[in-house]
C-alpha cells in the first residue's frame, strides 16, 4: 500500500540522553537489544510512519525498534523468527494446536493472543501470519500500547512490515538464489525476485515479486519400541515448501493516488515439524508410519487511496483476508491409552478459515503553525471458523471427537491524537480510541470421548482508550520524552470438553461454567525515555524505561484432560526498559547493540489457583540481548562481513503455576555472512545458528490429548550452510 506522507522536520535530540536513560534505570546495563548495521551514513535518518506520518525514528516520543530493508538484505533475514531475534523485549511462544496459527508474539511482557497488532502496510492481519520477507522498505516495531492509532490488538505493542512502493520512473528488479544445508537434515533451496516498470513515467508502475522455497525436514519417524510390526525408519518427515508472491500497481493523478494490490502465500509442510520431549530430540518414535501434514494458504487483497489537500493527506485504506489452515496429528497412542485397545492406526485432523475485511479512513495534518491533528474512522469484521471433523478409531469408534466452533468479531472505532507545540523544543500529544466492539460465538461438539453439546454466547463491549506523551528538546541530538497509554483487548470464549474436563476444572476450583468465556483485559503503560546522537552523529543510543499496570488478564492454562482454556487473572505488572545503539566506529566498521529487561509477574492472581501470586507471566523472558557488526573491505573486490549475536533468557511456556509450568532454559544464537560484490552480481555464503544450538522455543498443545510425558516442542532450526547469489538489474 501507498500512503501519502510528508517528511516532518527534526527538531532537537539527545546527545547526553545516553546518561539520561542509564541514571533513570540506576544502572548502566539496563536493557533492549537492537541494530541496524549496514546502514546508509551515520548522518541519516530512519524515516518512518509509526504514527502515520512520515519522520525520523528520533523524532517520536515513543520507544521504536526500525529495520531497514538494506539491513534485512544484509543479514539475510527471511521470516519472523529472524528479524525478531534483533529487537529488544520481544518475545514469541507457540500457544494453539494448529501450528500455522499458533505463534504468539509479546512486546514487553504482555503474553498472549491478540496483545501484539501486526500490520502489512496499512492492513490489520493475525500476528500468527509469518509472510517471506521480500521486498520490503522496513520492519517497525513500537513497543507500549497502540491502540491509539491501531487498536485492540495492539495492547502490547505493534509490529508493521512496510513495502516498497512501485517506482514510477525506472526499470529495476532482482532475482536471489540460495542453496544450503541443514545438521541433521537435508538440502535447501530457495529462489525469489522482483521487478518494477513504469507504464507511464511519472504516474503508473506496477511491482510484482515472487518466491518459493524448500526446506529439509529434521526428524526421522522410527518404529517404536511396542509398535505392532517394525517398519523403514521415514527421514526428515517434516519436510515444507511455501511459494507466493505480490501484484501492486501505484497511480499518480497528481494530488490523487491509487495503489490496488495482491498477496498470497501457499504452503505444505509433510510432517509437524515438532520435537518430541526436548529440543535436541529428532527422533520421533512412533506405533506406526503415519504421516502428519499440513498447509497454510492466505491470500491478501488491499485498496489505498490517498489524496494531499495541500493542507495534509486523506487515507482510505480497505483490506480483505482470507486465510486456510489444515492439520493432522498421530493419536494412536493417545487411542490405545483411553480406549484400552490393541494399537490402532488414527489420525486426528483440523482445519481453521478466517476471513476479515477492514475498511480505515484518516485525516493526516500538514499545518505551518503549531497544531497538527491525526484523525480517522475504523471498522473490521472477522469470521473464524474451527472445525475437527468426525475422528474414527477404525474398528472401534465412528467418532472419537468432532467439533465446529465459530466466532465471528465486529469492530468500530473513531481515534484522533492531537499534537500541540508550545515552544519550539516542546511537543504535546493527547489521543483517544473510542471503540465498540461484539464477539458472537456458536459451538457444537460431538463424539464418544465428549458428551455431545451445543453452545453459543454473545459479548459486547465499548469503551475509550487514551495516550498522553510529551517531548523536550534538550539540545541538538538530545530528547527525551514521556508517554502514559491505555490498551485493551477483546474477551472470548474456549472451546473444550466438557465432560472430558470437569474433573480437571475442579482440581484448580472452577467448573466448566467459569471457564466457556473470559472477559476483556486492560492496561496502563507509562514510559520514560531518551533519544541522542553523539560523536558528530556517528553514535546514535536510545534507551527507555517502563511500568505496565495490568488488570483482568487473560492467561492461558493447560487442564490434565488435554484441553487449554483462556481465563481472567487479576492483575499483573511488568516493569524494565531497553537501550539500543548503532556506532559508525570507522568508515568500514559499524556496530550494533542492544538489551531487554522485563519483569512480568502476576501481582493479584483474583483467588485463581492457576494464577499464584508471585508468578511469572509465561513465555517472557526477562532478559533479551543482541549484538552485531559488519565490515567493508576492498582487498580487490569489493566485500562485506556480517556477523549477529542473540540472546533469549530463561522462560516458562503453558503455565504460570510451579506445578505444572515448564521450563524453556535460554539460547544464545549466532549468525555470519560473507559476501563478494561484482558490479550487479552479489556472492554470498552464510551460516546461520552457527554453533548448533538447540533452543526451545515453546511446547505447542495437540489436537488430541498430549500423550503423558511426550510434549512436543518448537525447536530452532541446527546449523545450515549455504550460498547464494543476487543479480541487480
Amino acid at each position: 500500500m501507498l500512503v501519502r506522507c510528508r517528511r516532518q522536520e527534526s527538531h532537537g535530540r539527545i546527545s547526553g540522553a545516553v546518561t539520561i536513560a542509564l541514571l533513570l534505570t540506576g544502572a548502566a546495563t539496563l536493557p533492549a537489544a537492537r541494530a541496524y548495521a549496514a546502514e546508509t551514513a551515520p548522518a541519516d535518518d530512519i524515516i518512518v510512519t509509526a504514527q502515520r506520518r512520515a519522520e525520523s525514528v528520533q523524532d517520536i516520543p515513543l520507544s521504536i525498534s526500525a529495520l531497514t530493508g538494506a539491513a534485512l538484505e544484509a543479514r539475510g533475514i527471511s521470516d519472523f523468527r529472524g528479524y525478531a531475534a534483533q529487537v529488544p523485549n520481544l518475545a514469541f511462544g507457540y500457544t494453539q494446536s494448529l501450528g500455522g496459527t499458533a505463534q504468539t508474539v509479546t512486546i514487553r511482557g504482555v503474553f498472549g493472543q491478540n496483545t501484539t497488532g501486526f500490520y502489512l502496510d496499512d492492513s490489520p492481519l493475525p500476528g500468527s501470519i509469518d509472510p517471506r520477507v521480500l521486498d520490503f522498505e522496513r520492519i517497525e516495531v513500537l513497543r507500549g500500547p497502540q491502540g491509539t492509532l491501531y487498536g485492540a490488538r495492539s495492547m502490547g505493542g505493534t509490529v508493521r512490515l512496510i513495502t516498497r512502493a512501485p517506482d514510477m520512473n525506472a526499470i529495476e528488479g532482482s532475482a536471489l538464489g540460495r542453496l544450503s544445508t541443514t545438521a541433521n537434515g537435508g538440502a535447501n533451496g530457495s529462489l525469489d525476485g522482483v521487478v518494477n516498470i513504469p507504464l507511464v513515467a511519472g504516474k503508473v508502475a506496477v511491482r510484482a515479486s515472487g518466491y518459493y522455497e524448500s526446506l529439509s525436514g529434521i526428524y526421522d519417524r522410527v518404529a517404536a519400541a511396542n509398535a505392532p510390526a517394525p517398519f523403514r525408519t521415514a527421514r526428515n518427515v517434516d519436510s515444507s515448501h511455501r511459494f507466493g508472491g505480490a501484484l501492486v500497481l501505484a497511480a499518480d493523478f497528481g494530488a490523487l493516488t491509487v495503489t490496488p494490490r495482491y498477496m498470497f502465500q501457499r504452503a505444505t509442510t509433510d510432517g509437524r515439524a515438532l520435537a518430541d520431549i526436548n529440543a535436541g530430540n529428532f527422533t520421533q518414535p512412533r506405533l506406526f508410519d503415519l504421516p502428519e501434514p499440513g498447509s497454510d494458504d492466505w491470500d491478501l487483497g488491499t485498496l489505498t487511496i490517498g489524496y494531499d489537500t495541500g493542507a495534509g493527506d486523506i487515507t482510505l485504506a480497505t483490506t480483505l483476508f482470507g486465510r486456510t489452515v489444515h492439520e493432522s496429528e498421530d493419536f494412536s497412542e493417545v487411542a490405545q491409552l483411553l480406549f484400552g485397545t490393541p494399537a490402532i492406526p488414527a489420525i486426528m485432523r483440523a482445519r481453521s478459515r478466517v476471513e476479515s475485511r477492514a475498511q480505515e479512513i484518516r485525516y493526516a495534518s500538514d499545518f505551518e503553525g503549531w497544531v497538527n491533528v491525526t484523525a480517522g474512522l475504523f471498522y473490521q469484521k472477522s469470521d473464524n471458523r474451527l472445525v475437527f471433523p468426525p475422528t474414527p478409531l477404525p474398528g472401534v469408534v465412528p467418532d472419537v471427537y468432532s467439533q465446529d466452533f465459530r466466532t465471528r468479531t465486529t469492530e468500530y472505532a473513531a481515534f484522533g491524537e492531537f499534537t500541540f507545540r508550545p515552544a519550539d523544543n516542546l511537543r504535546l500529544i493527547a489521543g483517544a480510541r473510542l471503540f465498540d466492539s461484539e464477539v458472537r460465538f456458536a459451538g457444537s461438539q460431538d463424539g464418544v470421548a465428549v458428551f455431545p453439546a451445543s453452545f453459543s454466547g454473545r459479548q459486547k463491549e465499548n469503551g475509550i482508550n487514551p495516550r498522553f506523551a510529551a517531548q523536550f528538546d534538550a539540545a541538538d541530538d538530545v530528547m527525551l520524552y514521556a508517554s502514559a497509554a491505555k490498551g485493551y483487548r477483546v474477551g472470548g470464549v474456549n472451546a473444550f470438553s466438557a465432560s472430558l474436563c470437569e474433573a480437571s476444572l475442579g482440581a484448580v476450583g472452577l467448573t466448566p461454567d467459569d471457564v466457556r468465556s473470559y472477559g476483556s483485559d486492560s492496561l496502563w503503560s507509562y514510559e520514560v525515555g531518551a533519544k541522542t546522537r553523539s560523536l558528530n552523529r556517528r553514535l546514535t543510543l536510545n534507551g527507555a524505561l517502563f511500568r505496565i499496570d495490568w488488570s483482568n488478564v487473560q492467561q492461558g492454562m493447560s487442564l490434565a484432560c488435554g484441553f487449554g482454556v483462556l481465563v481472567n487473572g487479576g492483575k499483573a505488572r511488568s516493569d524494565g526498559g531497553e537501550i539500543e545503539g548503532i556506532f559508525a566506529a570507522t568508515d568500514w566498521l559499524k556496530l550494533n547493540f542492544g538489551a531487554g529487561y522485563t519483569n512480568a509477574r502476576i501481582t493479584d492472581g483474583g483467588g485463581n489457583p492457576a494464577f499464584p501470586d508471585g508468578a511469572r507471566i509465561q513465555q517472557v523472558p526477562r532478559w533479551t540481548a543482541n549484538a552485531g557488526f559488519d565490515i567493508e573491505a576492498d582487498p580487490g573486490i569489493p566485500l562485506t562481513l556480517h556477523g549477529d549475536w542473540s540472546y533469549t533468557g530463561q522462560s516458562y511456556s503453558r503455565s504460570n503455576v510451579p506445578a505444572t509450568r515448564r521450563n524453556r532454559p535460554a539460547y544464545n544464537l549466532v549468525n555470519l555472512r560473507a559476501t563478494a560484490h561484482l558490479d550487479r552480481v552479489d556472492i554470498g555464503l552464510f551460516a546461520d545458528n552457527l554453533f548448533n544450538e538447540a533452543a526451545n522455543l515453546s511446547d505447542i498443545p495437540s489436537l488430541a490429548i498430549e500423550l503423558p510425558g511426550r510434549p512436543r516442542i518448537v525447536a530452532t532450526r541446527p546449523r545450515t550452510l549455504g550460498v547464494e547469489a543476487r543479480v541487480r538489474f
